[in-house]
């Protein structure tokens, strides 16, 4: 009996107070995991992006579509590797991880793995920077020519952005003949050349005739990928 009336005794104080001993217990919880996350940081002098980003973490974006840090790293190589074949246009590591990091916010941000349309007749080129891209969960379609690119743009559907070299066989202008001819029939899809030049002229002509712009640099081509994934086609 003596049980049995500390027991009644007990509902009684539950009943009364309207909390719980689980209910006390989840909100100390929920309060003191914060503050232990925040001690951490301030002990080790750290930010807590830094403590977070480690390989095997993956966070999701509110579209449900995430690039892992995992991911984000090996993006981050390739695109050094890309810059290395230009000794001369030097790249570092904390500017490509940089270009990365915004690109893979840009691609969460849209919700879906991005298409790419790379049009180049040495695809084998820009392995490094098709290995990066690919990285950032975007799909990249291949073509070797100006014709091929445009069937594959006719027949499977639209893409985010084209890539296109320069000269190809038959036409040193190739990216302008493919880029005239897609702003002529009305298709506003964004479009990069990446080709040998960057020069002011070059890239001023690109502009002018509708193209994002030119470069030569791997790094300029991410940032030029996350425009054409943030801006509105025009």
């Amino acid at each position: 009996m003596v049980s049995s009336h500390a027991g009644c005794q007990t509902a009684r104080v539950r009943a009364a107070s309207g909390v719980g001993l689980d209910e006390i217990s989840t909100f100390l919880g929920a309060v003191a995991w914060p503050l232990v996350v925040l001690v951490i940081a301030l002990f080790f002098r750290k930010p807590l992006t830094a403590l977070l980003r480690r390989d095997d973490v993956q966070v999701s974006a509110p579209g449900g579509f995430s690039i892992s840090a995992k991911s984000q790293v090996v993006a981050t190589r390739a695109l050094m590797e890309a810059a290395a074949k230009s000794p001369e246009t030097p790249l570092t590591p904390e500017d490509a991880e940089s270009g990365v990091e915004v690109a893979a916010l840009g691609v969460e941000a849209l919700g879906r793995a991005p298409r790419i349309l790379w049009v180049d007749d040495n695809p084998s080129n820009n392995r490094s920077e098709m290995a990066a891209l690919h990285a950032l969960g975007m799909h990249v379609t291949l073509s070797t020519s100006t014709e091929e690119a445009l069937g594959q743009m006719a027949s499977v559907g639209a893409f985010d952005l084209v890539i296109s070299d320069m000269g190809r066989p038959g036409d040193r202008r190739a990216g302008y003949t493919l880029l005239d001819t897609l702003r002529q029939r009305g298709d506003r899809t964004p479009y990069v050349i990446y080709a040998s030049s960057r020069s002011r002229d070059d890239f001023d002509e690109a502009v002018r005739r509708g193209a994002l712009g030119c470069t030569n640099r791997p790094d300029e081509l991410i940032t030029f990928v996350t425009n054409a994934l943030r801006g509105p086609r025009v």
